[in-house]
């Protein structure tokens, strides 16, 4: 399959960006599962009462990679 079926572009420039983009993402979430489990094991549970909570897992870890448990900016 080609990177332009996949990606949606037939901009290779483009297809290019997106395709680092989501390298790095994943990059990303596999260190936090072999570096970080308890960030992983954080970013399951929701209840906090906190916004973040109606993200999606991903987001969360996101979060939590960038070391922060609340971000909703400053306080």
């Amino acid at each position: 399959m080609a990177a332009e079926e996949v990606f949606g572009t037939s901009d290779g420039v483009k297809s290019d960006k997106k395709k680092n983009r989501i390298r790095e993402a994943m990059e990303t979430v596999l260190k936090a599962f072999e570096n970080n489990p308890e960030k992983v094991a954080l970013a399951v549970f929701k209840g906090n009462g906190k916004p973040s909570d109606s993200w999606s897992f991903f987001n969360r870890l996101i979060m939590l990679m960038n070391n922060t448990e609340d971000a909703r900016g400053f306080k």
